[in-house]
């Protein structure tokens, strides 16, 4: 039988677990981050390099999304700031290709209207798609590109009502 202390430390254990879940939402934003993160990184040829951690630079949505469910926020921030940082530094002396219009995919043309005015400004900003790519969302942020993209997700999804991912984001 348990005594009254361990009972008392594996409730706390138990709750403690449950607050650290995140959110369907923010991790989908996550995730969508991420996979953006990781396109880069795999479309330059001087950063795909053959030891890139296979979680952290994983192409599958899945992964990034199933981790974060499973994380606090600040695991999941610390994610993100690895990617951007191996990304910054591999790309310090070769820039490598720009990113174009999102996969030079057809957009519908109230998407493509967003994409002109969201995308050709200075400063952080996000492009986020539907997965139906009917939908779109993009925003500005004052202070770095992960809000942007939180942004930009979270006003796809609105007006979606479904799954939306960051097609293309840049400060």
């Amino acid at each position: 039988m348990l005594s009254r202390q361990a009972l008392v430390i594996a409730l706390t254990a138990c709750a403690s677990g449950a607050a650290y879940a995140e959110t369907p939402s923010f991790c989908n934003q996550y995730a969508s981050k991420a996979i953006h993160d990781v396109q880069l990184v795999r479309s330059n040829p001087k950063c795909n390099t053959g030891n890139l951690h296979a979680g952290v630079f994983s192409t599958d949505y899945n992964v990034h999304y199933s981790w974060c469910l499973r994380v606090d926020a600040n695991r999941a921030y610390a994610g993100t700031s690895e990617r951007e940082a191996y990304l910054k530094k591999c790309t310090a002396s070769n820039p490598g290709p720009a990113v174009q219009n999102p996969g030079n995919q057809p957009l519908t043309a109230a998407c493509l209207s967003i994409y002109r005015q969201y995308m050709k400004g200075k400063g952080p900003k996000a492009f986020a798609l539907s997965s139906d790519r009917k939908h779109c969302g993009a925003a500005w942020a004052k202070n770095n590109v992960q809000s942007a993209s939180a942004r930009a997700i979270q006003i796809c999804v609105t007006i979606s009502g479904g799954t939306c991912r960051i097609q293309e984001s840049s400060n």
